[in-house]
């Protein structure tokens, strides 16, 4: 029993020498880095069933429209990233912004697209979603859920939903439907109405939120 007894304390001694200490800390620490980046990704996956879910309920509560764009905005504020996506639609002119321009266009525009896909939504009702896969991408912060979606009498299509944790919970960035890319789509959309306001934001700014309220 002793003898047993000074074996393993032997071999405890023997991974306590540096050299091996370091390689016993670097197991330890990839496998709790592991089970973190497997439980983020989990509420990544959780982020978009969860949207999913919400807008589902939204778009077939029988609501006026302003009322359908009032929740999906409410599901905005929570679970996308709108300062994230306001920046990359804008571009140069997000860096030439003051704060309180960028503030008030993050706003605006977050509302902007509650009115603009609260009338395309609809359009998908009765469509059911299942997750195929999830991963992190850059790094452990950033993260990929695929989905499919399957369309009555049409073949399934592909979404990629692009999201990130800055702080706390995953937020959305993207989402890219088969050749359709959201933050594309709405930059030129962007470039085009900042075009059509003599290149002022400001002005931006005061007539995106008219865009879709008054039709």
């Amino acid at each position: 029993m002793f003898f047993g007894t000074d074996v393993a304390y032997r071999r405890s001694a023997a991974l306590l020498q540096p050299a091996r200490l370091v390689v016993v800390l670097a197991v330890l620490m990839a496998l709790v880095a592991g089970a973190t980046m497997a439980e983020s990704t989990r509420d990544a996956v959780a982020v978009v069933e969860s949207s999913i879910a919400r807008i589902d309920a939204v778009v077939t509560s029988g609501l006026p429209s302003q009322q359908i764009a009032d929740g999906l905005e409410s599901l905005f504020r929570e679970h996308i990233d709108a300062v994230y996506m306001a920046r990359a639609v804008l571009g140069q002119p997000w860096r030439k912004a003051t704060p309180e321009q960028r503030h008030a266009f993050t706003v605006v525009f977050r509302r902007y697209l509650a009115e603009k896909y609260s009338r395309y939504f609809p359009r998908f009702i009765d469509v059911t979603y299942k997750v195929s896969r999830a991963r992190t991408t850059r790094n452990e912060s950033t993260f990929e859920v695929v989905t499919k979606m399957y369309l009555r009498h049409r073949t399934p299509a592909q979404v990629h939903w692009h999201l990130a944790a800055t702080d706390g919970a995953p937020k959305i960035r993207n989402m890219i439907v088969e050749d359709w890319n959201l933050l594309v789509l709405e930059k030129a959309v962007m470039r085009s109405l900042l075009s059509q306001n003599g290149g002022s934001l400001t002005r931006l700014i005061r007539n995106l939120p008219r865009r879709y309220i008054q039709h």
